[in-house]
C-alpha cells in the first residue's frame, strides 16, 4: 500500500510533528509499501524524515491512500486526475476562526465536507459529535 498524506506546511506545528512521526514510524516498519508527504506552501521543515516529501502539484502521479488534513488540502485532492483512494482528515475546525480568511465562505467549506468520494475521518470523538 501507497500512503501519502497532504498538508498545508510542513512547519513547526502538532500537525506536522505527529505527520512526521507516524509516516516515519510507518516506513521504518515496513507498514506501507511507500509513503509520502505533499506539502501546499514551502517551509522550513523542523522534523527529520525518511520518506520523501514533496509539492502538492506532484499527487497527479500519486496512485495509493491519500489523506488530506484542511479544507484547502481536500480540495487540492479532489482536484487530482489520479487513482488515489482520498479522505479528509478533520484535524481541525478551521472554518470556526475568523482570521481565516475564508471562514465565511459557505461554498468553499463545504464542497470539502461533502464530496461523496472523500469519507471522512475524525480526529475526536468531540469531533465527529460535531
Amino acid at each position: 500500500m501507497n500512503l501519502g498524506l497532504i498538508v498545508k506546511e510542513l512547519g513547526l506545528s502538532q500537525r506536522s510533528y505527529y505527520a512526521t512521526k507516524n509516516m516515519n514510524l510507518a516506513a521504518r516498519f515496513n507498514l506501507v509499501n511507500d509513503c509520502c508527504i505533499f506539502w501546499e506552501q514551502v517551509s522550513p521543515t523542523f522534523f527529520k524524515t525518511i520518506f520523501s516529501t514533496m509539492n502538492s502539484s506532484e499527487i497527479w502521479e500519486f496512485n495509493g491512500t491519500l489523506i488530506s488534513t484542511c479544507v484547502s488540502t481536500t480540495l487540492t485532492s479532489q482536484k487530482a486526475v489520479n487513482s488515489a483512494k482520498r479522505f479528509f482528515y478533520v484535524w481541525d475546525l478551521e472554518w470556526m476562526r475568523r482570521y481565516n480568511r475564508r471562514y465565511a465562505d459557505y461554498k468553499y467549506n463545504i464542497e470539502a465536507f461533502t464530496d461523496k468520494d472523500t469519507p471522512l475521518i475524525a480526529r475526536s470523538k468531540a469531533t465527529l459529535a460535531l
